[in-house]
């Protein structure tokens, strides 16, 4: 049998390229949400697991909620790389495969608008990432609340 060429088919190019950087399965990102776990203290779990909370629901409503801080910064910071970075796409598959543009991420565009000295566009798509990412950022700020850093009124 014929081995596959993911990086190299236009339907199977991006799957193959997010797996590739699958951010949750990074060195430092894991490092750093084993150390948020370990912050937790045993004596809240313990008293977790003499209320008769399960292990489900104790990930769910407990731990969680503990490491909303990482979650949401790791949720930023992969919007970003997931805009900007282009680097593995231009260097495994140049821009393609067949179909210019197949792996085409938004920092792409401006990566060539660049090397063609069109600056004016460069600018521009730069300015356009810019808004993205802050809305997405300031979606996300809203929408996941940290309850450990909230004032609470009383």
């Amino acid at each position: 049998a014929q081995p596959q060429g993911w990086y190299f088919k236009e339907k199977t190019v991006l799957l193959s390229i997010i797996l590739t950087g699958f951010p949750w399965a990074g060195g430092t990102i894991m490092l750093i949400y084993i150390a948020s776990l370990q912050g937790i203290s045993p004596e809240m779990i313990e008293a977790t697991r003499l209320d008769g909370v399960g292990p489900f629901k104790r990930v769910i409503y407990f731990h969680l909620p503990m490491m909303i801080g990482q979650i949401k910064y790791f949720v930023i910071t992969s919007i970003i790389a997931g805009m900007q970075n282009f680097n593995l796409q231009l260097i495994v598959t140049g821009g393609g495969p067949g179909v210019d543009g197949a792996s085409m991420v938004p920092g792409d565009q401006n990566y060539y608008a660049f090397t063609k000295s069109d600056y004016g566009k460069a600018n521009a798509l730069g300015i356009i990432l810019f808004v993205i990412i802050m809305g997405l950022t300031v979606i996300n700020n809203v929408f996941i609340k940290n309850k450990n850093t909230e004032e609470v009124d009383a």
